[in-house]
């Protein structure tokens, strides 16, 4: 009978534990997703610092975020240190928008073709 009460606690308290992490996920990833849009809405505005730090922000929630990288990088090459901005010969469109992002990961887990196995 103890036995039968342990495996159900144990089998409980691991339920309870993962349960947590996948929403935590998928939460991180839409706080990305929104501070990315602040950012190009700040971009729209040429409000190149606030757009600069917005991007920071979504690669803190999603570190693994091509379109974040992408144009946090962008913004850093054309930002000097003294608020002057050079945009010449950048496109900031040509960065990939999150949602592009995300069908890249649902086609492409592997970073190249997944892999075929055939027989044991």
């Amino acid at each position: 009978m103890k036995k039968y009460i342990i495996a159900i606690m144990v089998v409980a308290l691991f339920s309870l534990v993962a349960i947590p992490q996948v929403h935590a996920v998928d939460v991180s990833k839409e706080q990305c997703r929104e501070m990315i849009s602040l950012g190009d809405k700040a971009m729209s505005e040429e409000n190149f610092e606030v757009a600069k730090n917005y991007y920071k922000r979504a690669i803190k929630y999603d570190p693994w975020s091509k379109a974040a990288w992408g144009k946090y990088d962008l913004l850093v090459q054309v930002t000097s240190g003294d608020g002057a901005v050079d945009t010449s010969g950048f496109d900031f469109s040509s960065s990939p928008s999150p949602k592009q992002e995300e069908e890249e990961e649902d086609d492409d887990l592997f970073g190249g073709s997944a892999p075929s196995f055939e027989g044991c």
